[in-house]
C-alpha cells in the first residue's frame, strides 16, 4: 500500500491520489488561479520557457534557459539550474536542481538534491510492453501507466549523472550514487534474490567477506576515482563551451570596438575640413554601444559546490583568472554608459537622430564637441585593452581545459 507521508512530509495534506494515477496539470490548475504563476520574491532567468500551468512560489530561483512544461509546481524555496527540463513535475521546498537535470512526471520532497547531469525518466522507450510497475514493500504493482516517473522521498541525494528508471520509489533519505542506475524494475532475478541490488548497494560487505579488506578499499578508492574523473571530464566540457562561447562574442565586441574608435579617429583628425553632417558618423559609432553578455553559469555552478571538484591545479587557477576578467569589463561598460549619456547631453540640442541630421551646425566649432568625442575615444582604447586582457585568460583557460580533455 503507498502512503504519501511515508515518502513526503506534510504530502497528504496536498495529493490524495496515487502517484502514478495523479494530473498534475490538472493539480496546479487547481491550486493556482493563473496559468503561470511566479511569486515577487522569485528570479526567473533569460530564456527560460514556461509552458502553462506552471506555478512558482517563493523564493525559488529558475536559471537561464530551463524548460517547464506539462504542469509544474513549485512549492517554495526551489532552485532550479541553468538548461534544467521539468515535465509534470511538484517540487516540495529546498529541493534543488544543479543543472542539465530531466525529472518527468514525478513528485520530489523537500530537501532533495539533485547534481548535474541526473534523470528522471518518464518512458521506457527501449520496451515494446511499455506498463509501468512499481515496486512497494517488495511487492511489485502494475501502475497501468505508461509515463511515470518517480516519487522521490524527503532528504534524498541523487549524484550527478545518475538515472532514475521509470517507477523509482526511492524512500526518505536515499543516496544514489553517481552515474549510477536505478531499476527497481528489473531487480530480481528468477529466484527473487536481489542480485545486482546486492553488488552495486551493497559490494563492500560481500567484497570483504570473499577477498579481504584490502582489495574492498582497492575497489571503493577505483569507484571513487572513476567517479571524480567523470565528473571533472563532464564540468571541462560544460566550460569548454561557455569559453568558446565567450571568446567568439568578445572577438565579435573588440571588431566594433575597434571599427567605432577607427570612425571616431577618423573624424578627430578632419574634423574642421569636413561638412558638418559628417558629425553624425562617430556620433553614431559612439552611440550604438553593444555590451557582453558572458557565459558563467557551469563557472556558478561550480562556486557553489566547490571548486575542489577539479584535482587540476592548472584549469582552477585560469578559471578564477579568466573570470576575475568580467569585473573590468563590467567596470568598462559602467564608465562608458555614463560617458555616452554625457556626450548625448552635449549634442542633444544640436542633432536629430531620426532621420539623422544635424540641426545646428555650430556645433562642430565648439570645444566641447572636440573634448566629448576625445572621451569617448579614449574609453573605446581603454574598453579594448580590457577585452584583449580578457581574451588571452580565455585562450588560457581554453587550452587548459582542452590539455585535460
Amino acid at each position: 500500500m503507498f502512503i504519501w507521508s511515508d515518502y513526503i512530509h506534510g504530502s497528504d495534506d496536498l495529493l490524495k491520489d496515487l502517484p502514478w494515477e495523479m494530473s498534475v496539470e490538472d493539480f496546479v490548475k487547481k491550486n493556482s488561479k493563473d496559468d503561470i504563476f511566479i511569486h515577487p520574491t522569485s528570479v526567473v532567468e533569460e530564456g527560460v520557457v514556461l509552458k502553462g500551468p506552471v506555478f512558482i512560489g517563493p523564493n525559488c530561483f529558475v536559471g537561464a534557459h530551463a524548460y517547464l512544461r506539462g504542469g509544474v509546481y513549485l512549492i517554495g524555496n526551489n532552485s532550479i539550474g541553468p538548461g534544467c527540463e521539468l515535465k509534470s513535475c511538484i517540487l516540495f521546498p529546498n529541493t534543488n536542481l544543479a543543472h542539465f537535470n530531466f525529472i518527468g512526471d514525478s513528485i520530489v520532497g523537500s530537501n532533495v538534491n539533485f547534481e548535474a547531469g541526473s534523470i528522471v525518466a518518464n518512458h521506457f522507450n527501449e520496451r515494446t510492453e511499455k506498463e509501468i510497475t512499481v515496486t512497494i514493500s517488495g511487492k511489485k504493482i502494475k501502475t497501468g501507466s505508461a509515463k511515470f516517473g518517480a516519487v522521490i522521498g524527503d532528504g534524498c541525494k541523487i549524484g550527478a549523472n545518475a538515472v532514475l528508471s521509470p517507477g523509482t520509489i526511492l524512500e526518505k533519505n536515499s543516496v544514489v550514487a553517481r552515474q549510477q542506475l536505478v531499476n527497481q524494475d528489473s531487480m530480481e532475478n528468477k529466484n527473487g534474490i536481489q542480485w545486482k541490488e546486492l553488488f552495486v548497494n551493497k559490494a563492500f560487505d560481500l567484497v570483504m567477506v570473499i577477498l579481504g579488506v584490502s582489495i574492498a578499499f582497492q575497489l571503493n578508492n577505483w569507484k571513487m576515482n572513476s567517479d571524480q574523473k567523470s565528473l571533472e571530464k563532464f564540468y571541462k566540457e560544460s566550460l569548454l563551451v561557455d569559453v568558446n562561447s565567450d571568446i567568439e562574442e568578445i572577438n565579435s565586441i573588440m571588431d566594433e570596438i575597434s571599427g567605432d574608435q577607427v570612425t571616431v579617429e577618423n573624424y578627430l583628425g578632419k574634423m574642421d575640413n569636413l561638412p558638418a553632417d559628417s558629425l553624425l558618423d562617430p556620433l553614431q559609432a559612439i552611440l550604438t554601444f553593444e555590451t557582453f553578455t558572458g557565459n558563467r553559469n557551469t563557472y556558478e555552478t561550480l562556486v557553489a559546490i566547490g571548486l575542489n571538484t577539479f584535482t587540476d591545479r592548472e584549469v582552477i587557477d585560469k578559471l578564477t583568472d579568466y573570470y576575475s576578467s568580467y569585473t573590468s569589463i563590467r567596470r568598462f561598460e559602467s564608465v562608458y554608459t555614463s560617458a555616452i549619456f554625457m556626450i548625448h547631453q552635449h549634442f542633444s540640442e544640436y542633432v536629430i537622430y531620426d532621420p539623422p541630421r544635424v540641426v545646428n551646425k555650430s556645433v562642430v566649432s565648439l570645444a566641447a564637441t572636440k573634448n566629448s568625442l576625445l572621451v569617448a575615444d579614449g574609453q573605446l582604447n581603454d574598453g579594448l585593452e580590457d577585452y584583449r586582457d580578457a581574451l588571452k585568460r580565455a585562450e588560457a583557460l581554453k587550452t587548459a581545459l582542452e590539455k585535460g580533455l
